[in-house]
């Protein structure tokens, strides 16, 4: 059940289900190839966790949302990483935070969470009598693209809602920040694994996204608070244009279509 096999310029990451001592675990992990079989290896064992502990059930699959970021695109000594959707839970060491960004180069030493964005608040009893506070969904980060050193993703702290957030893959000790909480307050400006499309048009990021006040509509970037503002309301009031399929042209021009609530989706730029 091998999926989302993402390339670099040397190296092919992918998710995979694991057999540890004989026995399948479903729970799929990175994995990392150069075409070889010995070079061809399990990157590391994030979940190491039942995803039932009697007391919390945990709806993870495994590693999801890869994204290639190759070397070359982060100058020449750049080398191949991968971000991805990741849940670090171990019941040796009691830890259990979430499905949150993650990095990795295709090593066990360079494979890290980005950030924590959703604080555990799910207790759980753990065998000394004690207990511990998990966090048991995550921020569930999801549509990661690249631009430049920035990587652009949607998630949900639950706090803001599902919302846009970004990080330097070269200041990675900076974390991941809230760009914009557009739909204010704990509502969603985008959906869970909806096929979102992000676009680099200039130094600007194009999407789109609901505010709760115009709906669904086309919004653009350049990763500021300040520079994260809609750029057209295509369907009037409240109806939802749902801009989708972005092509860029040249290096001027994006292709998209929308519904203005009046000729039906037609082609616009």
């Amino acid at each position: 059940d091998i999926s989302e096999l993402v390339a670099g310029d040397t190296k092919l990451f992918f998710a995979s289900p694991v057999q540890t001592a004989g026995v399948p675990n479903l729970i799929k992990e990175l994995f990392v190839s150069d075409g070889t079989e010995s070079g061809t290896t399990m990157v590391k064992d994030i979940f190491d966790c039942p995803p039932n502990t009697g007391e919390v059930m945990i709806n993870y699959e495994g590693v999801n949302s890869l994204r290639a970021i190759p070397g070359s695109s982060l100058g020449p000594f750049g080398e191949d990483r991968v971000v991805f959707s990741a849940f670090e839970c171990s019941t040796t060491d009691w830890t259990c935070y979430g499905e949150e960004p993650w990095i990795s180069d295709g090593t066990e030493a360079g494979t890290i969470q980005v950030d924590n964005l959703r604080v555990g608040d799910t207790p759980m009893s753990t065998p000394d009598g004690f207990g511990v506070i998990i966090d048991s969904i995550g921020s569930q980060p999801r549509n990661f693209f690249q631009s430049g050193n920035q990587i652009y993703f949607t998630a949900d702290d639950n706090v803001t809602g599902r919302e846009i957030w970004n990080f330097n893959v070269l200041q990675l000790s900076n974390g991941a920040h809230l760009i914009k909480d557009i739909n204010s307050g704990s509502s969603d400006s985008f959906l869970l694994d909806s096929n979102l499309d992000f676009i680099k048009l200039g130094s600007e990021i194009l999407f789109a996204a609901n505010n709760g006040i115009v709906g669904n509509e086309l919004w653009k970037t350049d990763g500021s608070l300040e520079g994260t503002i809609l750029l057209k309301n295509i369907a009037i009031n409240e109806s939802s244009s749902n801009p989708s399929q972005f092509t860029l042209v040249g290096n001027d021009t994006v292709f998209f279509t929308a519904d203005d609530d009046i000729h039906g989706t037609e082609l616009w730029k």
